[in-house]
């Protein structure tokens, strides 16, 4: 029986690795990732790790339906957000901008809205690398904080680690402040540390952004991409954990950290890091989540925070999404290595 486990997820671990690095063009990222998914649902199916039923109950019987709602509301979110070209006012320096951006819009919302602004390539990576920071900083909108629900000064001072490393300048070609969608920001960004009102804090601030983009003149329709990413990363990452990826993983880690010592903090924030850079925050939240749900003996010396940390760290989505990943490749492996 472990052996089957052990080989079903290990194909379908294979799939989603490929996602991943298939996915890293702007352009075709949501396309790949969508075909993969298929395919995941295609291989799960054929080695009977799934029936048809698991389309309404797998969210449900994985534990990860609440988180997996809440990543697609702030990926909706952040599709409107980047067509309302949010900016801040310009006396505000702009690394402690692009973490506000961060803050109150999320990471990808957060990571387009900063790179808007920049001159280059090379600065719009610092800044969207910056509004990453922000998002763990604002504690609402980072997805691995939403997949697993864990938040103490650690990542708090990784989100420092991370806006200081990029550390941007400001550019001489911003556009104005928008203060009312600075404000709906604010709003969501508030209302969803309470228990309860995220989704309808999140919904409501699509709306009311949708309906100041269309008012404004600016692109109506939003942009999809993070929304399609997210729905083909959860599903990846559900049917991975129906074949037993999550179970294999944490029989391993348990095992291991046994021989690794010292080194099983660093090997669990690498591997979270891993996770997030090959199926994104959203996919890499949702492993780490559904790995420490079944590894029970890690709930003591700082084990899980490792993997935590790594996955908040990895993610490429901000880079990807805004078309900088050449550009700021070095200043993520950075952050990353600052984790572990």
């Amino acid at each position: 029986m472990l052996a089957e486990i052990g080989r079903n997820a290990v194909v379908l671990g294979g799939i989603a690795a490929a996602a991943g690095i298939l996915g890293w063009s702007p352009r075709w990222r949501a396309r790949w990732a969508w075909l993969l998914a298929l395919a995941a649902v295609v291989v799960g199916l054929v080695l009977e790790v799934l029936v048809p039923a698991d389309a309404w109950t797998l969210p449900a019987a994985t534990g990860l339906g609440r988180p997996a709602v809440l990543l697609l509301a702030w990926a909706a979110f952040a599709g409107v957000a980047v067509r309302a070209r949010v900016s801040l006012p310009r006396w505000l320096p702009a690394g402690l901008g692009c973490l506000l951006l961060g803050a109150l819009f999320g990471e990808l919302g957060g990571a387009a809205l900063a790179a808007a602004g920049a001159g280059d390539r090379k600065a719009a990576a610092r800044r969207a690398l910056a509004a990453t920071g922000g998002a763990l900083l604002g504690r609402a909108g980072d997805p691995v904080l939403l997949a697993t629900g864990a938040w103490d000064w650690r990542l708090g001072a990784l989100g420092l680690v991370t806006a200081a490393v990029a550390w941007p300048r400001r550019a001489s070609d911003e556009p104005p402040g928008d203060p009312p969608s600075l404000l709906v920001g604010l709003a969501v960004a508030g209302l969803a540390l309470v228990p309860g009102l995220a989704l309808p804090a999140l919904a409501f601030g699509t709306v009311l952004l949708h309906a100041r983009n269309v008012r404004g003149g600016r692109e109506a329709r939003p942009d999809g991409r993070a929304l399609l990413h997210a729905f083909a990363a959860i599903a990846l990452v559900l049917v991975a954990t129906a074949g037993g990826a999550p179970e294999m993983i944490a029989t391993a880690a348990e095992d291991g950290l046994i021989y690794l010592g010292r080194l099983g903090h660093p090997a669990l924030a690498a591997g979270g890091a891993l996770a997030a850079a090959l199926l994104d925050s959203v996919g890499g939240g949702l492993v780490v989540r559904a790995f420490l749900d079944r590894a029970l003996s890690l709930e003591v010396g700082g084990v899980r925070e490792a993997a935590v940390l790594g996955a908040a760290a990895g993610g490429l989505g901000p880079l990807v999404l805004t078309g900088t990943l050449r550009a700021g490749f070095g200043r993520w492996l950075l952050s990353v290595l600052a984790a572990v």
